[in-house]
């Protein structure tokens, strides 16, 4: 672990270099090749339909009301997961971003020494440096493998850590955060009352688990931690990056009150077709339906993902473990180059755009890490690095 200083998270100059080199194929996409993806013509459709068809689109949508809607969530997670979540403990926004953002706000009040377990979400980052947090950084990729430091407990003590951030999976991996926390970790934490804020906004895609609308297995692993925040998002596991919503789930009600007075002051309303994609996702007579889109997508990238693997195999590229979303790691030998001259290179000498994970607080000495999208035209990703192995 170590302090964290603010630092440049902009992109501009490559996507300025992008903008301008022909038919480059950018492989750590973060949109997904929708004719590759499984997905429910009706059901989206149907968003549109009920904003069209009621009153619902002259309406503001604030997070601290409608309790019927919120209701809705309860009874659907009590239903399919057996699981009692009081309407106290969570609300609803409009996408992890600003879940995010507002809890830090509201956390800041109370808490001073931030841990990010990183790869993390470069908006984080930023929003923790722009509150005046003490930041420290446990990077747990080294060498191509995934593990906590062996200091990490001391120095939760030593620094005196009252909030650890983490992404599920870790940011653009597809590697699983909860393998990292073992019982002897997660019994410090809570005796330190520690809060955990884990973003799950690419979470409930594990290739080898059962797959579910509300991601009831991670949400298990986050309820082993005395005080939590948990951000979840299906419509995020379904793509609709334009309907998209998220559930906000927490242990304190007191922090989920503050979270939603601060909503009023920073966000404002939700729109119809938000509320619209929440009411139809949590519709019980849509829940095969949306379980078996997903299945069917992650069936997909982890087709992909074996592919990859299977073709770069005892190359100077390593790919590393993944185990779920639609996103993969990859790795070259930084060769003493900086990592923003090798995202320049790659783009001006073999067309293809890469984003450093060093955006990320991932900063290894010896590797370029970068991510790969395992949902777009994945032949094409597999060429343009095949040819960048021959030269």
């Amino acid at each position: 672990m170590k302090k964290a200083y603010k630092y440049d998270t902009r992109i501009d100059n490559l996507f300025n270099e992008y903008v301008n080199t022909k038919d480059a194929t950018f492989i750590s996409d973060w949109d997904v090749n929708y004719d590759l993806i499984d997905y429910d013509i009706n059901l989206i459709k149907k968003f549109s339909s009920n904003v069209a068809n009621d009153n619902n689109i002259f309406k503001y949508f604030f997070w601290t009301d409608d309790f019927k809607i919120k209701k809705l969530f309860c009874s659907y997670v009590e239903t399919f997961y057996n699981e009692i979540i009081q309407k106290e403990n969570f609300t609803i926004s409009s996408n992890g971003t600003s879940s995010l953002f507002l809890s830090l706000i509201a956390l800041r009040k109370k808490i001073n020494n931030v841990c990010v377990i990183s790869p993390n979400y470069f908006t984080t980052i930023n929003v923790l440096f722009d509150l005046n947090f003490n930041v420290y950084n446990e990077e747990i990729i080294y060498h191509n493998t995934y593990k906590l430091s062996k200091s990490f407990r001391k120095e939760i003590i030593m620094n005196d850590i009252e909030l650890i951030l983490v992404t599920n999976p870790l940011f653009g991996t597809g590697y699983e955060i909860f393998n990292l926390f073992d019982n002897e970790t997660i019994d410090l934490i809570n005796n330190k009352n520690i809060t955990i804020l884990c973003d799950n906004m690419y979470g409930g895609m594990n290739w080898n688990k059962k797959n579910d609308v509300f991601d009831i297995s991670s949400f298990q692993n986050i309820k082993k931690f005395k005080k939590y925040i948990f951000l979840d998002s299906p419509s995020k596991r379904l793509f609709l990056n334009g309907a998209k919503f998220c559930t906000l789930i927490s242990n304190n009600t007191e922090l989920i009150c503050n979270i939603e007075s601060l909503s009023i002051n920073y966000i404002g309303s939700m729109s119809a077709l938000q509320i619209s994609s929440y009411q139809e996702i949590y519709n019980p007579k849509n829940h095969n339906a949306i379980i078996n889109n997903i299945s069917k997508n992650i069936s997909t990238a982890k087709t992909n993902y074996r592919l990859i693997c299977n073709f770069f195999n005892k190359t100077k590229l390593s790919v590393l473990f993944c185990e779920s979303g639609y996103f993969c790691l990859l790795s070259l030998p930084k060769n003493n180059l900086s990592d923003n001259d090798i995202s320049i290179l790659l783009l001006n000498n073999y067309n293809i755009l890469t984003i450093p994970h060093s955006r990320y607080l991932l900063n290894d000495t010896e590797y370029y890490y970068f991510r790969v999208n395992l949902l777009i035209d994945i032949s094409k990703t597999i060429y343009d690095l095949s040819i960048l192995l021959k030269k």
